[in-house]
């Protein structure tokens, strides 16, 4: 399915879909397998969309925020006007 093609509304209900399972990923990997370790995000297109929403839901913790090393996310816009980006502590470079 071509989402980028719909317009923003419909694309956000399968973006959503598809974030769920990042998400459920994500939690899996911060559970059973990082064991306290440094994290590096990163996505190209579609992957960077989901690295935002990573930040979104994730780092406001301060714990694991102090654990985030560094987020490459190539080929999606970025602006301050990003949830986390505006209210974290991340430097856009």
């Amino acid at each position: 399915m071509k989402v980028y093609g719909l317009d923003e509304t419909e694309r956000e209900q399968y973006m959503q879909e598809v974030y769920r399972d990042v998400s459920d990923a994500f939690a899996y990997y911060l559970d059973n397998e990082n064991g306290g370790r440094p994290i590096v995000l990163a996505g190209f297109s579609q992957g960077a969309d989901m690295c935002y929403r990573l930040l979104e839901e994730y780092f406001g913790d301060k714990k694991l925020e102090e654990r985030l090393v560094a987020v490459y996310a190539i080929g999606w816009p970025c602006s301050r006007e990003i949830g986390y980006v505006s209210t974290g502590s991340i430097s856009l470079i």
